[in-house]
């Protein structure tokens, strides 16, 4: 309730709509597996009402939580280290394979996605 409250102060007072980025392993850990997927469930709804943005990171510490939430987004990301190299590819929707590498030529890092053909 705290947290909901606050959110919607900060959406008054900016005018725009939060963004929130959870750890489903936190999620799942706190309020179980089967919590989780509720709670994954009640934003999915609640942001279509109020719009926003949830971002949901899974690890591989609870896989069933993570294969229940797949259903619920819109976007499903994967990314993973193959050989020592961070390769990130779209699920839902399918997408190409993309080398991620860091582009330190500003003076600060940012992302670069290279197409892996």
């Amino acid at each position: 309730r705290l947290f909901l409250k606050i959110e919607e102060e900060l959406m008054r007072k900016s005018g725009k709509p939060a963004l929130k980025i959870v750890g489903i392993d936190m999620v799942a850990h706190y309020f179980g597996e089967e919590g989780a997927v509720t709670l994954g469930n009640l934003e999915v709804s609640r942001e279509k009402y109020v719009g926003g943005l949830n971002i949901w990171l899974g690890k591989p510490i609870y896989p069933g939580v993570v294969k229940k939430a797949v259903p619920l987004s819109s976007i499903h990301l994967k990314l993973t280290r193959r050989h020592g190299c961070l390769l990130l590819y779209g699920m839902k929707p399918r997408t190409p394979l993309y080398a991620v590498e860091m582009d330190v030529s500003n003076g600060y890092p940012l992302p670069r996605l290279t197409p892996m053909i």
